[in-house]
């Protein structure tokens, strides 16, 4: 029998998983970042399984199955600890690839930075707390143990909430207004430069404390 997402306890239950061992990861590094853990609801899953049988490419139970049912969504303040957890959390879920998108100098469009994980690389307890929930869910047999981790900057995140909302689920409402559309990818060449912006404007203000301190240090020195 299956059970709705929002009163699923289980589900809850391998979200907290997830989220303790990511944060325990991450805290070792000594970055900030946000972290947000959501499972896809049942409207949600549906809509998925529908999108791939229509695109001719459906989920199957002895085949490709669904690896987003739960997805982790990571936002760093600075874009080098974007790279860094990218590096970090390749080597501790090695199954799979992050995807990665080819682009030209002159192209501006929106980087995916999205890792499939599986949760048996997590712990033991992981991989069973989804096997007993699995049979709550519907279309659990089209669900694989895994769970999909997503990298962004603070300013690269506020794009893509937009995005999706604003122009994903809206896709009829953007055709053949190609300068629209052209303006609104754009903005990502202004936010990619406001990330490397705030990276210089703190390591800059790193070295003037510094400076500042050892100037401090030399004049006591002298008196």
């Amino acid at each position: 029998m299956s059970i709705s997402n929002s009163i699923n306890p289980g589900i809850k239950i391998l979200e907290r998983i997830i989220e303790n061992y990511i944060r325990d990861a991450i805290d070792s590094l000594g970055i900030m970042y946000k972290i947000f853990v959501r499972a896809k609801d049942a409207n949600s899953i549906e809509g998925k399984i529908k999108k791939k049988e229509d695109d001719k490419i459906p989920y199957k139970a002895n085949g490709k199955k669904m690896q987003d049912f739960i997805g982790v969504r990571i936002v760093t303040y600075f874009y080098e600890d974007e790279e860094l957890l990218r590096d970090f959390f390749q080597e501790k879920f090695p199954d799979y690839k992050f995807e990665k998108q080819e682009t030209g100098e002159t192209i501006f469009e929106p980087q995916r930075r999205n890792l499939v994980c599986r949760l048996s690389r997590i712990s033991p307890e992981a991989d069973k707390t989804f096997e007993e929930l699995a049979p709550t869910l519907n279309h659990y047999e089209l669900m694989d143990a895994t769970f999909e981790l997503q990298l962004r900057t603070v300013f690269s995140e506020g794009w893509h909430e937009i995005d999706h909302a604003l122009k994903y689920k809206c896709k009829d409402e953007w055709d053949g207004l190609f300068d629209e559309s052209r303006m609104f990818c754009g903005l990502l060449a202004t936010l990619e430069t406001a990330d490397r912006s705030l990276k210089k404007i703190f390591d800059d203000l790193a070295y003037k404390h510094y400076k500042n301190k050892k100037n401090k240090k030399d004049d006591s020195a002298k008196g």
